[in-house]
């Protein structure tokens, strides 16, 4: 499914498969469009095919079938549309004796380019390593690492940026830095793609998602089509018969369900400190209110869906093929 226009078109997959070893599908027949200045989160449980997908989108891996286009180019062997593209996929790797800074200039001369090219302060500025930029890598803290990959993605000062899970590691501060940054750079028509688990953090960092579920796309979109629009508020109180016939009554509340302990409350219109004023005004006192995550109610809803699931699901994104063999018109992406 393609996300919605937002733009001329970055990234083009159509019909993108992978099957291993002639009958294990990672990626099973995938269509998806991002538009220029999105922030897009590509979101599926382990084994989904998320890390594959992005591996073949920058030429890593060579799909079976079907095609991709990277700015209207489609993507074959050398591709010079490449160049536009900084990414990071899994953790990345770097000399261990060698300082930040070194491993950062020596990547960029490894790519025949001269370093007065490289945005490197720039670069760096996003990572925020400070002096730690000037120590031996085999120093580093994970979450160093995370952020010097992240700011070796960005030497190019790409117009496309790939992230595979590039919270990993890092602080709550560091984590509302980078969503800062992909915000920066959405802004000025930077499209970036990262993959997560985190979907709070999704949620408040991208302006569209991709929920995959064994290799395919389950849906696309709008990250607030997708949650719907209304706001929801999850509240404890002392008397939840009380509490449901107060808000029922409250301007801008368009539901009110029990869940759990507490009730789910539907805001359209109102915010949660009226929702809390009205229940303390009848009398009803509130224990716990709180913001819910509904990307992740979508999310949930959505991979326990039969057509997501599929007849045979194992909740694995590599499974059988059901009918071996790769289809016709492959093409093979950079490498």
């Amino acid at each position: 499914m393609d996300s919605p226009a937002g733009g001329d078109k970055v990234i083009s997959l159509s019909g993108l498969t992978k099957v291993f070893n002639e009958h294990v599908v990672a990626v099973d027949h995938l269509d998806l469009t991002i538009s220029r200045g999105q922030i897009f989160g590509l979101l599926g449980p382990n084994g989904a095919g998320k890390t594959t997908t992005i591996r073949m989108l920058l030429g890593l891996v060579i799909p079976t079938s079907g095609s991709i286009e990277v700015f209207g180019q489609r993507l074959r062997p050398g591709a010079d549309v490449l160049a536009r593209v900084g990414a990071m996929v899994e953790d990345p790797s770097f000399v261990p004796h060698l300082s930040g800074i070194e491993n950062l200039r020596q990547w960029w001369r490894y790519g025949g380019q001269p370093l007065r090219e490289a945005h490197v302060e720039e670069a760096l500025a996003v990572a925020g390593l400070g002096d730690d930029v000037f120590r031996k890598v085999r120093t580093y803290s994970h979450g160093m690492r995370q952020r010097l990959g992240i700011a070796q993605a960005l030497l190019c000062n790409p117009d496309l940026l790939v992230l595979d899970e590039p919270t990993n590691g890092l602080d709550p501060a560091q984590i509302r830095e980078l969503r800062q940054v992909f915000w920066r750079l959405s802004e000025r028509g930077t499209t970036v793609m990262i993959s997560s688990h985190l979907l709070a953090e999704v949620e408040q960092s991208c302006t569209h998602v991709g929920v995959m579920n064994r290799g395919k796309i389950v849906t696309a979109g709008a990250v607030d089509t997708l949650v719907g629009g209304s706001e929801v508020a999850y509240v404890e109180v002392d008397d939840a018969e009380r509490a449901r016939a107060v808000l029922a009554a409250t301007a801008g509340v368009a539901s009110v369900n029990p869940e759990g302990d507490g009730l789910s409350v539907a805001l359209d219109g109102t915010d949660r400190p009226t929702v809390v004023a009205s229940l303390v005004h009848a009398g009803v006192a509130v224990r716990t209110v709180t913001a819910r995550h509904r990307l992740e109610d979508a999310f949930l809803q959505l991979l326990s869906s039969p057509t997501a699931q599929g007849p045979d699901d194992r909740g694995r994104g590599a499974y059988p093929q059901q009918t071996p063999g790769a289809a016709a018109g492959t093409t093979v992406a950079a490498s």
